[in-house]
């Protein structure tokens, strides 16, 4: 957390801030290792004066495309999120800001710590470590039959690894593989073609349902999602995570919590049997 909806909503609000082509008047970074390997006075010489051509997203790293072919890349981690500021100066959990010449002032505000910034002009080697993005629509059916067929992890795993399908974290990995009906430890490789299919399908719209719902805010804490102080709605709309020994849904069984590839994961023992055989 967060994931691809939440990373998407954070640059709709980004974007309404009008800050595309208007100049960064100034920046402030608290510490160095948010930014290796530049220091803050190498950080502040190269984005001052800068301005944002594009923000864009891939998985769920944020990307501002800068002048002169430099780009800032943002990994919100855990508990990352921007925020409108009243001043300049950082305050509490605040660890970058970026005052536009329009007079807005964004913050970096990240109660873990856990965020990080990188300041690049080779954006390339990093977008193509990140595997493609679970919305891109050259993801397709054909393209996704084929690369799964040699992927042996549990589909969990496998839904998580960022190499594979980009953005796709703990929460929505559950609630796509509950909707597909499947068992987070099935091997990817042994699923039929109708189930490669719904798995497929699920991605797509469990992910463009998020988007629509503006992320998944889970409390009220410092840490949870928030965009731009607003949280998201799609905890609302949630079928299984979260939902430890609820009725299911679909089923009414009673949902049960298991340890999955070191995360809480959520299963339906009815709707999402654990395969015996080979007969998926």
């Amino acid at each position: 957390m967060p994931e691809l909806p939440e990373v998407q909503t954070t640059i709709d609000g980004l974007i309404k801030e009008n800050i595309i082509d208007d100049p960064i008047l100034d920046s402030l970074v608290d510490h160095s290792n948010m930014i290796s390997p530049f220091s803050i006075e190498e950080f502040r010489k190269i984005v001052n004066g800068n301005s944002i051509k594009k923000i864009f997203r891939k998985g769920k790293y944020i990307f501002f495309e800068l002048q002169d072919a430099w780009h800032l890349i943002i990994h919100l981690r855990m508990s990352g999120k921007f925020v409108k500021g009243d001043s300049f100066a950082l305050e509490k959990h605040e660890h970058a800001a970026f005052k536009f010449s329009n007079g807005s002032i964004l913050k970096f505000h990240d109660p873990r710590k856990f965020g990080k910034i990188t300041l690049t002009k080779e954006v390339e080697k990093t977008l193509a470590k990140i595997g493609m993005d679970a919305l891109d629509p050259n993801l397709t059916y054909e393209w996704f039959k084929k690369t799964i067929a040699t992927k042996k992890k549990p589909l969990k795993a496998l839904l998580l690894d960022q190499s594979f399908v980009s953005g796709i974290g703990n929460i929505y990995a559950d609630e796509i593989i509950f909707d597909c009906k499947l068992h987070p430890l099935t091997p990817a490789y042994l699923l039929k073609d109708d189930k490669i299919k719904d798995l497929h399908k699920s991605i797509k719209k469990i992910i463009s349902e998020a988007v629509v719902h503006r992320g998944t805010s889970l409390g009220t804490g410092l840490s949870n999602f928030k965009s731009f102080h607003d949280l998201g709605t799609h905890q609302n709309y949630l079928a299984i995570y979260g939902r430890n020994k609820e009725s299911c849904k679909r089923c009414g069984e009673k949902i049960f919590k298991q340890v999955v590839c070191q995360r809480g994961t959520y299963t339906c023992p009815k709707c999402q049997p654990l395969p015996t055989d080979h007969g998926l």
